[in-house]
Protein backbone atom coordinates (compact mmCIF):
# COMPACT_ATOMS: atom_id res chain seq x y z
CA UNK A 1 0.00 0.00 0.00
CA UNK A 2 3.14 2.35 0.73
CA UNK A 3 4.43 2.07 -2.07
CA UNK A 4 1.04 2.57 -4.67
CA UNK A 5 1.27 5.74 -2.77
CA UNK A 6 5.29 6.45 -3.88
CA UNK A 7 3.77 5.52 -7.28
CA UNK A 8 1.19 8.22 -7.39
CA UNK A 9 1.27 11.11 -9.63
CA UNK A 10 0.72 13.36 -6.63
CA UNK A 11 3.52 11.65 -4.77
CA UNK A 12 6.17 12.06 -7.76
CA UNK A 13 5.07 15.48 -8.47
CA UNK A 14 5.15 16.86 -4.70
CA UNK A 15 8.80 14.84 -4.31
CA UNK A 16 9.85 16.69 -7.90
CA UNK A 17 9.10 19.41 -6.38
CA UNK A 18 10.85 19.41 -3.53
CA UNK A 19 13.92 18.39 -5.02
CA UNK A 20 13.58 20.66 -7.59
CA UNK A 21 13.42 23.94 -5.48
CA UNK A 22 16.57 22.07 -3.64
CA UNK A 23 18.60 21.91 -6.90
CA UNK A 24 17.42 26.16 -7.46
CA UNK A 25 18.93 27.05 -4.59
CA UNK A 26 22.11 24.80 -4.69
CA UNK A 27 21.26 22.46 -2.26
CA UNK A 28 20.59 19.06 -3.77
CA UNK A 29 22.67 17.20 -1.83
CA UNK A 30 22.96 15.53 1.38
CA UNK A 31 21.55 15.92 4.23
CA UNK A 32 18.84 18.12 1.99
CA UNK A 33 17.90 15.26 0.05
CA UNK A 34 17.44 12.85 3.08
CA UNK A 35 15.19 15.31 5.02
CA UNK A 36 12.70 15.68 1.55
CA UNK A 37 12.83 11.94 1.89
CA UNK A 38 11.85 12.44 5.64
CA UNK A 39 9.52 14.64 4.42
CA UNK A 40 7.96 12.63 2.01
CA UNK A 41 7.45 9.24 4.40
CA UNK A 42 5.51 11.71 7.03
CA UNK A 43 3.29 12.77 3.81
CA UNK A 44 2.30 9.13 3.52
CA UNK A 45 1.69 8.60 6.91
CA UNK A 46 -0.55 11.72 6.57
CA UNK A 47 -2.59 10.18 3.68
CA UNK A 48 -2.75 6.86 5.62
CA UNK A 49 -4.50 8.38 8.76
CA UNK A 50 -6.56 10.50 6.71
CA UNK A 51 -8.05 7.43 4.74
CA UNK A 52 -8.09 5.82 8.00
CA UNK A 53 -9.84 8.82 9.49
CA UNK A 54 -12.32 9.07 6.67
CA UNK A 55 -13.23 5.03 6.99
CA UNK A 56 -13.90 4.79 10.33
CA UNK A 57 -14.44 8.25 11.81
CA UNK A 58 -12.32 10.22 14.35
CA UNK A 59 -13.80 7.87 16.79
CA UNK A 60 -13.90 4.57 17.03
CA UNK A 61 -14.78 1.84 19.61
CA UNK A 62 -12.77 0.68 22.26
CA UNK A 63 -13.45 -2.79 22.46
CA UNK A 64 -12.12 -3.95 26.05
CA UNK A 65 -14.46 -1.07 27.57
CA UNK A 66 -17.18 -0.88 25.12
CA UNK A 67 -16.70 2.99 24.77
CA UNK A 68 -15.71 5.29 22.16
CA UNK A 69 -12.00 6.66 21.92
CA UNK A 70 -10.29 8.94 19.45
CA UNK A 71 -8.89 7.43 16.61
CA UNK A 72 -5.52 6.92 16.98
CA UNK A 73 -4.79 7.92 13.59
CA UNK A 74 -6.06 11.61 14.59
CA UNK A 75 -2.90 11.78 16.75
CA UNK A 76 -0.90 10.20 14.15
CA UNK A 77 -1.94 12.92 11.58
CA UNK A 78 -1.29 15.29 13.98
CA UNK A 79 2.27 14.82 14.53
CA UNK A 80 3.68 13.57 11.13
CA UNK A 81 2.18 17.06 10.36
CA UNK A 82 4.12 19.02 12.88
CA UNK A 83 7.08 17.40 11.79
CA UNK A 84 6.28 18.05 8.33
CA UNK A 85 5.98 21.78 9.15
CA UNK A 86 9.56 21.50 10.83
CA UNK A 87 10.95 19.87 8.03
CA UNK A 88 9.80 22.23 5.77
CA UNK A 89 11.00 25.23 7.76
CA UNK A 90 14.22 23.53 8.52
CA UNK A 91 14.68 22.99 4.33
CA UNK A 92 14.20 26.67 4.07
CA UNK A 93 10.65 26.19 2.39
CA UNK A 94 8.67 28.08 4.64
CA UNK A 95 11.20 31.56 4.82
CA UNK A 96 11.15 31.38 1.26
CA UNK A 97 6.99 31.45 0.99
CA UNK A 98 7.31 34.41 3.26
CA UNK A 99 9.66 36.04 0.77
CA UNK A 100 7.61 35.78 -1.98
CA UNK A 101 4.57 36.44 0.16
CA UNK A 102 6.43 39.73 1.35
CA UNK A 103 7.24 40.60 -2.14
CA UNK A 104 4.24 39.92 -3.87
CA UNK A 105 5.54 36.69 -5.53
CA UNK A 106 3.32 33.84 -6.66
CA UNK A 107 4.62 30.29 -6.30
CA UNK A 108 2.31 27.93 -7.26
CA UNK A 109 4.67 24.50 -6.61
CA UNK A 110 4.62 25.54 -2.50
Amino acid sequence: RVEDIRQSSEYKKLHRALLKHLKDRGLKRLPYTDMVEQYMDFWIDVRRAQEDIDIHGVQIMDERRGTPIANPSCAVKRQASDAMRKLFATLGFEAEAKRAAAGGEEDDEL
